[in-house]
Parts: C-alpha cells; structure tokens; sequence
C-alpha cells in the first residue's frame, strides 16, 4: 500500500482537529494559525476561508442526524437533540465520504454515556430509527429465485437474511406513534416486533411474535432442516414454510456462496 506523502497525513489531522474542536460559530485557531495551511484568496483571508468548514460542519452533521432520528428529535425537542449528538460527533466523527454511516455508533454511544430515567426509550428509540436508516443504503445480494431452487437439496441449502434485514423486540409501539405523526402519546410498555427491510423502498412490518421467533431461529440456524427441527416442539412445519414463502416473496432472503 502506497503511504500518503507526511505533509498531506498533517494537514488531514489539523483540519479535523480544528473542525472538531471547535465550536459551532466559533473555531479553535486565528488566522496567524490557520495562514501556515491555508491561503488567502483575492476575498477571504486565510481565516475567513476556514471558518466556511467550521461553519458548515456542524449543522450539515447535526440536521443529517435529525432526519436519521426523528423519534428522539420529537421525544426531546431540537435544542436538546442538538446537545447530545454535538456530544455524540466529537466522540464520533464521521469517518465515511457520505453522511449515510454518520449514526451508526449512536446507539453505542449512548448506551455508555445516557443513564437518565427514560434511558431504555431512548435507546429503543435509536435502534428502531437506525434499523430504517441502514436498510435504505445497506448492500443487497441476488435473492432467492424460487423457480431456481433445487428441490432436492433445498432442505439443506444455506439461506442468509439480506445485509439490510433487522429483526427488533422492543417494548415501545414507535411505528404507530410515527404513523401517527407522533400526534399520540409517548408510546410505552407494549412489546413490538419488527421486521425492517428494503424492497425498491424501506418497509416496516410489526410483526407476531411467532412469527418473530420464527425468522430469529431460521436467522441462527441458516437451514430449513435445522429451523424446523429447532421449531418442532411449537410450530408446525407448514407454518413455518407459510412464513418461509414470505421471505421469498420479500426477497428477504440469499443463498449461501454469493
């Protein structure tokens, strides 16, 4: 691997020291600082040229998260919205060219860090919105043809839910509350299952628990042999290939080898 020339490694770590540290409408160097990287233009002084990243940083990120997370932006209001994940960027900063991945540490993050009263609601909330938000970019593979399948061996064959599959068990109704425009009541103590997917658009499904026990196991044991034996003692064998034919259909599912 080709090694990036030191003076580019060191321009690359002042910057993002400097936007980093920085507050959101003022940044940590003055110009005698900022003039040994940067230039002046026939406009702007060295200064002046910066502050337009240091300006731009933090709102770009921080309304990239509100659209990512709308659950918690309506439980906790902008402002507070805005403190904590200003928290979350400088323990986090993005590390991608796109701001796709920029939350995907939020729940790791407050998980360690938010320990107030509503803590479980909050948390279900990121996990819930974060399971939308990585299956509208996450890869997907060739799925499943049904009129592929090799009848004989399809017992044994390997099944592998799509990359952007998330199967949730949380105890709060926020896909109603969302559908609802959040019109309702804070939604607390009722268990819901999810089923969240990528068709041509991102679908939400809640789902029974059976059928959530169902998807888990076939998730773990990866074969239709080993599921349904797995299953035996409470399902029986034809509802659980009605709940199979659906993943087909969903194109939920992949073959093993792809």
């Amino acid at each position: 691997m080709i090694e990036p020339p030191v003076e580019l490694v060191e321009l690359q770590d002042w910057f993002s020291l400097g936007i980093m540290n920085s507050r959101r409408d003022v940044s940590l160097f003055d110009n005698e600082e900022v003039s040994k990287y940067i230039t002046a233009s026939s406009r702007m002084s060295p200064k002046e040229r910066y502050d337009v990243y240091v300006k731009d940083y933090w709102p770009r990120c921080l309304q990239s998260l509100k659209d990512d997370f709308p659950c918690s932006v309506r439980y906790w209001g902008d402002d507070k919205f805005f403190r904590y994940m200003t928290a979350y960027l400088k323990a986090y900063p993005s590390r991608s060219f796109t701001l796709f991945h920029l939350g995907q540490d939020v729940y790791t993050y407050f998980s360690s860090t938010y320990f107030e009263s509503d803590r479980d609601f909050i948390l279900s909330s990121f996990e819930y919105d974060w399971a939308k938000m990585h299956a509208s970019f996450t890869q997907n593979y060739p799925p499943v043809d049904p009129q592929g399948l090799d009848l004989d061996r399809i017992s044994q064959q390997v099944f592998h839910f799509q990359p952007h599959v998330s199967l949730l068990a949380l105890p709060h109704d926020f896909y109603g509350w969302s559908e609802n425009d959040f019109s309702d009541d804070v939604p607390h103590n009722k268990k819901v299952y999810y089923l969240v997917y990528r068709k041509n658009y991102v679908v939400v499904s809640t789902i029974s628990e059976d059928i959530f026990s169902m998807l888990s196991t076939l998730k773990n044991e990866k074969t239709l042999d080993k599921t349904i034996d797995r299953l035996a003692d409470d399902f029986s064998e034809d509802v659980f290939q009605n709940v199979f034919q659906m993943c087909i259909k969903e194109n939920i599912l992949y073959l093993d080898g792809l």
